[in-house]
């Protein structure tokens, strides 16, 4: 694999992707890290700046949200380019726990047929011609629903682009999970049994829009991905001569944004924008006691926020170099 990119070879966009891919690999594993360091010193025909820095713009990244004692998070993107355009891409929310990952959530992007709008590159006359089409797949929970296409054939994309169709956030998926519900009787040491209740959901939305103008060839595109998550629990012990009973509750809502621009006016320029905005934890805990037959009644309160710091995700040096071209 790491020969096949020393060789001359017109796909390009593919010696990009294996490249970025490999450097995925070995930055997540030390064995391949070493492995691909060897190969590197053997092969002076590979280890140089030929090599090393294939032409394209295919990328293959993870980069971590999330990082505690109990839990990582991590978002791994693939983007397999052609002639400046995604052909076909991959979003995925992956938490890592004690070893083992599971996938919450993944969003793919495929497209073909566009080069025509938006590269002016020549292709061979061998090669077919594709029908313009994009779409959309969505795998929720290891649940994968069924795939949503935006246009096919290049009357229907002409259609969307003089309505203006999407150029406002449109909402193309949403979703309420339940994420916990445990109701358990606990016998205390002093005999008395104590209940314990907690309830967690989740709620999803992925939205969008994209705004394309044929006049100043170019578009700009965003992909929004929110997620709320709330949890409420009590624990309590109800006797004769008193009633005790302590709440919590937590919410968080986050947000994962996408932005894409593409100036397309003389050479593709294209700028991938990967952030998380500001979010704040609220932690809140009450605890109740009563005492049956008088009027003593105690209520305690205690309201916590743990802001959240947003973070802007590094991609790569080529697609800055593209941010800058654009935003100069």
């Amino acid at each position: 694999m790491m020969n096949f990119m020393i060789r001359n070879d017109s796909a390009y966009e593919v010696k990009q992707y294996t490249y970025q891919k490999i450097r995925m690999l070995a930055d997540e594993d030390d064995k391949i890290k070493v492995r691909v360091q060897n190969i590197l010193r053997k092969n002076p025909m590979l280890n140089n700046y030929h090599g090393l820095s294939p032409r394209g713009l295919s990328l293959a990244l993870k980069r971590r949200f999330m990082a505690n004692p109990f839990s990582n998070g991590s978002l791994v993107t693939v983007q397999e380019m052609k002639s400046g355009i995604v052909k076909r891409g991959t979003v995925d929310v992956i938490l890592d726990k004690h070893g083992f990952s599971k996938e919450l959530f993944s969003l793919g992007i495929f497209s073909g047929g566009l080069q025509s709008f938006i590269s002016s590159e020549e292709t061979e006359d061998t090669e077919e011609e594709e029908a313009a089409t994009a779409g959309m797949e969505l795998t929720v929970l290891e649940t994968q629903i069924r795939p949503f296409v935006f246009f096919s054939g290049q009357g229907e994309l002409m259609g969307h682009v003089w309505s203006g169709t999407a150029s406002e956030m449109t909402p193309a998926f949403q979703a309420l999970l339940m994420l916990q519900d445990h109701l358990e009787h606990l016998r205390l040491g002093s005999g008395f049994i104590a209940e314990l209740n907690v309830k967690g959901a989740t709620s999803l939305d992925l939205s969008g829009k994209i705004e394309i103008s044929l006049w100043n060839r170019n578009a700009q595109s965003l992909v929004q991905k929110s997620a709320g998550v709330a949890t409420t629990g009590s624990i309590s012990v109800d006797t004769e001569f008193v009633k005790s009973q302590a709440e919590f509750s937590t919410s968080i809502e986050t947000k994962l944004d996408l932005q894409t621009d593409i100036d397309f006016s003389s050479n593709v320029h294209l700028c991938m924008r990967l952030t998380q905005p500001d979010a704040l934890f609220r932690h809140n805990i009450f605890k109740v006691e009563k005492i049956p037959g008088s009027q003593h009644k105690l209520r305690i309160s205690k309201y916590k926020k743990y802001p959240v710091p947003g973070t802007t995700y590094s991609i790569n040096r080529k697609n800055n170099e593209m941010c800058s071209a654009i935003f100069s």
